[in-house]
């Protein structure tokens, strides 16, 4: 099971924070936001995260390292970084050949979200009943709202 980590762009709404730094380094309560990420991820039981860089991507590289736990990093580098996020998922498109979780990398979760929200991240990873995250139900007012 793959993650493709989009981290590759500017943040121009967070200058002059993100001018030297990527957004995704910046801290949160102590720690970066993609540190929190990848021990997450693992902690699920993803087995390769793929880390689209472009903006300070060795600042990235330095934090996320070959691996995180016994998740493997890869590095994809997007040159065209600055024309959008979709261009880095095109950059990792070789990462699409097999289901996989697609996240920008500057968004705060709890680290149960991940098995909640993708069933093979249920199945990864044996917990207790206590810690697993049961799916949404829609009451029947959102159904007819959104029907």
């Amino acid at each position: 099971m793959t993650a493709i980590i989009l981290v590759a762009g500017v943040a121009r709404r967070l200058a002059p924070l993100t001018d030297a730094t990527h957004k995704a380094l910046l801290p949160v309560g102590g720690r970066p936001i993609l540190a929190r990420m990848l021990d997450a991820l693992a902690w699920a039981g993803v087995r390769r995260a793929a880390l689209v860089g472009g903006h300070c991507a060795d600042q990235v590289r330095a934090l996320a390292g070959e691996r995180v736990g016994r998740m493997a990093i890869d590095y994809v580098v997007n040159p065209e970084y600055t024309r959008g996020s979709v261009l880095s998922l095109y950059a990792a498109r070789q990462y699409l050949r097999e289901p996989a979780l697609v996240m920008d990398a500057d968004v705060l979760f709890p680290r149960e979200f991940l098995r909640g929200c993708w069933p093979p991240l249920r199945r990864a990873r044996s917990c207790s009943t206590a810690a697993s995250p049961t799916p949404a139900r829609r009451s029947s007012s959102t159904r007819a709202a959104t029907a």
